[in-house]
């Protein structure tokens, strides 16, 4: 019974003490969160209408999309 108060009271103090600490954060977090989910919701909508033109490309240009295997790392960009 007093092991399970303590345990409570302590993951309490910890929450807050992080809210405490990334209090400069928390807005950030939070539109993060909120811009995602709207853009989730409507990229959901436009999927049936849009066909994925795109092909999943080598496992390694996935883990570091700016590299090409031409040896350019911007050659993807517009311009070149």
């Amino acid at each position: 019974m007093v092991f399970s108060v303590l345990t409570r009271v302590l993951v309490w103090g910890m929450f807050f003490a992080a809210v405490y600490v990334f209090n400069d954060f928390l807005l950030l977090l939070f539109l993060t969160f909120v811009f995602s989910y709207i853009l989730n919701a409507g990229v959901r909508r436009l999927e049936p209408y849009i066909r994925s033109r795109a092909w999943p490309g080598h496992p390694v240009q996935r883990v570091f999309p700016g590299h090409s295997d031409d040896g350019d790392p911007l050659s993807h960009s517009a311009g070149h």
